[in-house]
């Protein structure tokens, strides 16, 4: 009987640690996301083996090539201020909304984003430059994240392992590649 008795203890205390554990790692993102900084940058350029003409039109294209990459399930247009595209993604939980602010036809691009849950905007500036290869697309990602919901230690948590910035760059990036035919070269 005393036996049994320790078995059962040993079991109950070990399901005591896995549980400590698994609420330690489930709040963990949390509290350390609270002291994370709310500023976010990314670069990243690709060579693409097509034409300026060709990327650019792909650029240009936001049903075909949505800024929020894989995370896209819809587009909505809405009226410019400014004479520029500007449009609503969807991205089920969430929605972007993006205005382009700058347009230098196959040369830069700019475009400020907002997203409807997260507190965050962003800036992304692109830039083409012809290169013997095909395009050279550079891509500047300038994320602010600001306190405001539960959201906000979370998302900065995971923007800060995942390096958020470029990796969204490079989804939107992949992107092009598909809408152009061309894998991009990553720099």
């Amino acid at each position: 009987m005393p036996k049994t008795n320790k078995r059962k203890r040993g079991c109950v205390m070990w399901l005591l640690v896995a549980g400590v554990l698994l609420v330690l790692l489930l709040i963990s993102p949390i509290v350390v996301g609270k002291f994370l900084p709310e500023d976010y940058h990314g670069r990243v350029s690709a060579t693409y083996a097509a034409s300026p003409a060709e990327v650019w039109a792909a650029l240009e294209d936001h049903e075909r090539t949505p800024i929020t990459g894989s995370m896209w399930r819809g587009t909505e247009e809405i009226e410019s201020e400014n004479g520029l595209p500007a449009w609503v993604e969807d991205m089920g939980s969430s929605k972007a909304t993006i205005r382009t602010v700058e347009r230098e036809m196959q040369e830069r691009l700019v475009r400020d984003y907002s997203d409807s849950v997260v507190p965050m905007t962003a800036r992304v500036e692109l830039s083409l430059e012809e290169t013997d290869a095909g395009t050279r697309v550079t891509g500047v990602n300038h994320m602010v994240i600001r306190d405001g919901t539960w959201h906000v230690p979370i998302f900065r948590f995971i923007m800060t392992v995942t390096g958020g910035a470029d990796r969204s760059l490079k989804d939107y990036f992949g992107g092009i590649g598909r809408a152009v035919e061309a894998e991009p070269a990553f720099e």
